[in-house]
This record gives structure tokens, sequence and C-alpha cells, in this order.
């Protein structure tokens, strides 16, 4: 009996899992195939699932056309900034709300715990006048900084974990060496705490590349867009080429998900370092 219902569980557990993999991957494998088909095909009733047969055309004037290597390189440019700046400003930040006890230090924690509750829309207007009065309307510059705030209050939220975690007796061991806050900072948390770090930055990271909405009013130049806007620009008024569309985003999220797939094992150590208490 006992084994009837461990086989049972197994089962249902399995099937689960099945159902709600097909149900993420099958969006992707959409778009997969969508890119892979002619003009006549996109829009044949009824619906063609697997193209027969397949053409490549859409990929090829779309890499002829060459402005997605500009996209891409805009997009590359925007999320290594925002992350590396977002780095330097959130590790002593989280550090200090975790280990360094001063007054109002949970207010202050509390204080960026309701920031971070307030949606991004209602952030645009004064971003873009504070923007517009340092003349960064249209620039890269100005777009990282719009990233920031909500970067920087995020990392500093996940980091915090780790660092509340940090062993007090190895950083204790640190101070009798001589090192001071930074050098604890540099040469042992970071060190340490480095698979969540690495998971936080790259969270931030995919953050500041899959952005749409402050691109779309920051940018107005054609050669500044970022791979977002360069795939939207593809939705016109009186048609959308679905065609380049498609291939455009496959491009565009491919080596991400290939990343996290190579890099699965580390992420979700890291994502999961500060969960259980010992």
């Amino acid at each position: 009996m006992k084994r009837r219902k461990k086989l049972f569980s197994n089962v249902y557990t399995y099937l689960v899992l099945i159902l709600v993999s097909v149900f993420m991957v099958f969006p992707f494998l959409w778009l997969v195939l969508t890119s892979v088909k002619t003009e006549v095909q996109l829009f044949e009733v009824p619906v063609v699932i697997l193209p027969h047969p397949f053409t490549l055309k859409n990929y090829s004037d779309v890499i002829a056309d060459g402005s997605i290597f500009l996209y891409l390189k805009n997009s590359l440019l925007v999320a290594i900034a925002t992350t590396a700046i977002t780095l330097i400003v959130s590790l002593p930040a989280a550090y200090a709300l975790a280990k360094i006890k001063f007054r109002f230090g949970k207010v202050f924690f509390l204080i960026i715990l309701v920031i971070r509750m307030v949606p991004g829309v209602t952030q645009i207007l004064p971003i873009f006048q504070i923007l517009t009065k340092f003349r960064l309307i249209n620039t890269r510059a100005g777009l990282v900084l719009s990233y920031l705030p909500g970067s920087v209050i995020f990392m500093i939220m996940l980091l915090r974990t780790f660092m509340y975690d940090f062993p007090q007796e190895l950083e204790d061991a640190g101070r009798i060496d001589g090192l001071s806050i930074v050098g604890v900072i540099r040469r042992l948390v970071i060190p340490v705490s480095l698979p969540g770090i690495s998971s936080a930055s790259l969270m931030c990271f995919l953050s500041a590349w899959n952005e749409f909405m402050y691109a779309s009013v920051i940018i107005r130049s054609p050669e500044l867009k970022t791979m977002p806007m360069g795939i939207q620009s593809y939705v016109s008024t009186f048609q959308i080429y679905w065609g380049k569309l498609t291939a455009n985003a496959v491009i565009y999220v491919l080596p991400v998900i290939l990343f996290t797939i190579f890099a699965s094992k580390g992420l979700i150590q890291g994502m999961t370092a500060g969960a259980v208490k010992e």
C-alpha cells in the first residue's frame, strides 16, 4: 500500500513538472518556429506549427541589415555599466545594513523596502525631468542613471542576506590581522559571498538588459537604441514584420538562456545561500 502511494505521488509530481516545463518552454519554442517560417506560412489558416520547408531568410535579412549589432552593443554597454555601478554602491551599503549597528538602521532598511514596492512607472516623470535638467536625455549615461535607483535597492536587499549570514568569527579574525572595514569586505566578504554576489549581479544585468519602458522614454536617436527598442521597431502603424521581429528576439534571448542553463548550478547555489540558517 505504501509503495503504491509512493508510486502515485512520484507519477503525479513528474506529471506536474512536465506540464509546467512544457508551459514554460512553449512560448520560446513557438518564437523559434515562427522565426523560420516564410511570409506565407506566417498567415496560413489553419495555423502551421512545424514549418515545411523552413527558411533562414529572416535571420539573413536581420544580419544583413546590421542594426542588430548596434542594438546589442548598446544593450551590452548599458547593462554592464549599470551592473558595475550597482555593485560598487550596493556592496558596502549591504554590509553596513547587515553588520554595523547604527541608529535608525532598521527604519532605513524599511524605507528601502517601501521604495522597492513603488511601481517603476510612477518614477518616469521625475527621472525624465531630472535628466532633462542635466541634459542627459538621449544618452547612454542618462539611461544608466535611470536604472540605478531600482537596481541598487534590489541588490542591497539581496546582498544584505548574504552579509548578515557572514561568519562573525571570520570577520573578527580579519580585524585582529589589521584589516579595515574595506579590507574585510574586499578580502573576506566578497570571496566567501561570491556565489550570492554573482547571482545578484546576473539578475541586475538581466533587468537592465531586458528593460524597455525607461529606454523608450529616454532614448530618441536610432543609433542609441537598445535591443528591446530595436525589436519594437518592427511593429509599425500598418504592419508587423513577424519574421524579422521573431528572428531578432531569438538572437536576443538565446545567449542569456544558454548561459543560464550552463550556470544554473552556481546560480541556484547563490540564490539559496542565505535561505537556510544553520
